[in-house]
């Protein structure tokens, strides 16, 4: 997913950066190529597209001007070189192309991302997954697991929430959390584990979590148990080593399901396709209103012809 949106980003900006087109005329034959320069009497027949080694460039013998495209290692020097430039025509196709292709472009890339869920889903034995999503609360809820008692028979707490990442309001530094250690002496909640250094291990149905980071080493056991209630209970092993273990019905396998979220693509495609005719709209006011002389080329039909010829960038020399 990340590969094609990535994919698709390159291509914008590709797409972009190659779409460049000179003036082909001479004065002798319009009057308008020479100097000064009238571009609204030029015919868009005289514009054509250049690769991107290409240059415009615009030659002078005496009173006769000569516009076309060379080679950029062949651009003449002084004022008879090459000498792109861009207007406000430009600009405005500039949004039209933002709105056209590069949106939708975008938001094709986020589908996948949209309708696909996150990680903290493994295969285990069977073909069966185990989904630590169902262990943990979202949106900064807090940990699902709070105040997991601790086996050293002490006023110490633990808290523990999966896959998603949590804060407590108290003295300490738990922040971004995906386990701290409550000490009571202290009144305030220690960072014990985050969830980007979380590892997940199995073996013949035994599914262990395990965190190593700065803040210690946590682990995390989960035990399959098919009740209505869950219990956890942890322990201090030294002063950076610590163990959770945590009893449900989501420890199963394929026995809890955390909701998708799933995104209609016939809205997808009403979302995209507005956005379309939105581009089209601005983006055609916009250039009419900067080039009145390519009113024509501007017109439905055609769009698609125009949008061949890659009229992002006009260079004028």
């Amino acid at each position: 997913m990340k590969l094609l949106f990535v994919a698709l980003l390159f291509l914008c900006v590709a797409w972009f950066a190659d779409a460049y087109e000179c003036y082909i005329c001479n004065n002798l034959m319009t009057g308008a190529c020479g100097d000064p320069f009238d571009k609204s009497k030029i015919s868009n027949t005289s514009i054509v597209e250049i690769a991107p080694y290409e240059r415009c460039a615009k030659s002078k013998i005496g009173t006769a001007v000569r516009r076309t495209k060379v080679n950029s290692t062949e651009c003449p020097g002084a004022k008879n070189g090459c000498e792109p430039r861009m207007d406000d025509g430009v600009k405005a196709m500039f949004i039209f192309r933002m709105f056209n292709f590069n949106i939708p472009a975008l938001l094709i890339g986020c589908i996948p991302i949209i309708i696909c869920d996150p990680n903290c889903v493994y295969k285990v034995d069977d073909g069966l997954t185990l989904d630590i999503r169902t262990l943990g609360f979202a949106d900064g809820k807090g940990p699902k697991y709070n105040h997991i008692s601790n086996a050293a028979t002490t006023a110490n707490t633990f808290s523990w929430n999966g896959c998603f990442s949590y804060s407590t309001n108290d003295q300490g530094n738990c922040s971004d959390a995906a386990a701290c250690y409550f000490d009571a002496t202290q009144n305030k909640s220690i960072l014990i584990a985050k969830q980007d250094s979380t590892e997940f291990k199995h073996n013949q149905g035994s599914f262990v979590l395990s965190y190593k980071s700065s803040h210690g080493y946590l682990t995390v056991f989960l035990n399959c148990r098919d009740e209505d209630e869950d219990s956890a209970i942890g322990q201090q092993h030294d002063a950076s080593t610590y163990s959770i273990h945590i009893q449900s019905r989501c420890c199963c396998p394929g026995m809890c399901h955390y909701p998708t979220h799933y995104v209609n693509p016939i809205i997808i495609a009403i979302i995209i396709i507005s956005i379309f005719v939105l581009g089209y709209i601005l983006g055609g006011i916009l250039f009419v209103k900067h080039r009145p002389d390519s009113l024509n080329r501007f017109s439905f039909a055609n769009l698609i012809s125009y949008l061949r010829h890659r009229n992002s960038n006009y260079q004028q020399v």
